[in-house]
């Protein structure tokens, strides 16, 4: 039984793809949004948006953990390293426990969804060695993608770091 939250991150970055149950688009974890947009001087037009994550992932030797992966943070990403990809923005990854959320970290989707990367120290090309494995175990759970290729042409670096802080 998995006690500490240090512990927790251990066992999900030391894992493998085969200890997950991925499940794509799942339906029951979904938030509606009140959403407003411009519209003529003096009025405003307002209408519901459904959002839900791209994953969930339960992890097959301890049901209680989980991620969810996919639930957008902000629809477009312009840092300098990113601009190697044609379209790049933000998503949230959240760690749970039991259903109830620990941690929630950022990763950058680029080339239109066909890798995840991690999000670099800010300032800086650098990502601590277990976040940068966290993201090559997420990409080997939705996609068939090389992560490593993708890593490389970001120019990201992996520093000998402790994550998360």
């Amino acid at each position: 039984m998995t006690t500490t939250f240090s512990a927790y991150m251990q066992k999900v970055i030391g894992s493998g793809p085969g200890d997950w149950n991925v499940i794509a688009q799942p339906p029951m974890l979904q938030q509606m949004l009140l959403v407003s947009e411009s519209a003529p001087p003096g009025q405003v037009r307002q209408h519901m948006s459904i959002e839900h994550p791209s994953y969930s992932m339960a992890m097959r030797s301890d049901l209680g953990i989980t991620m969810v992966a996919g639930i957008v943070c902000a629809q477009t990403f312009a840092d300098p390293w990113a601009s190697a990809f044609g379209d790049a923005h933000t998503e949230y990854l959240v760690f749970c426990f039991n259903g109830a959320p620990v941690y929630r970290t950022l990763y950058v989707a680029v080339d239109s969804e066909h890798c995840w990367l991690p999000l670099p120290r800010a300032g800086t090309s650098v990502v601590p060695k277990p976040y940068a494995e966290l993201m090559r175990l997420l990409n080997g759970l939705t996609r068939e993608v090389g992560y490593d290729h993708y890593f490389a042409r970001a120019g990201l670096v992996v520093a000998d770091e402790p994550w998360p802080d």
